[in-house]
């Protein structure tokens, strides 16, 4: 089986569906709106990651999260 960008993408939500949402503090205290949106898979490339979330905030929505292509975890 040849490598895909796709194969790529399943892997790592998988991963982030395994080890990230799973191990997750039990913190309930976040209140959710009918604005908040999450930014994935951004490759912010020259920050446009960041140019997006402020126009996105500037229509009205809540970032609640934005992990780019050139993220990481510690």
């Amino acid at each position: 089986r040849g490598v895909s960008q796709s194969l790529g993408h399943h892997v790592v939500n998988d991963s982030l569906r395994d080890w990230v949402l799973h191990n997750r503090d039990e913190d309930d205290s976040f209140e959710s709106t009918p604005y908040d949106v999450a930014i994935t898979g951004d490759y912010n490339i020259g920050g446009d990651a960041w140019s997006s979330r402020v126009l996105m905030e500037e229509i009205g929505l809540r970032v609640i999260a934005q992990w780019s292509g050139d993220g990481s975890m510690p």
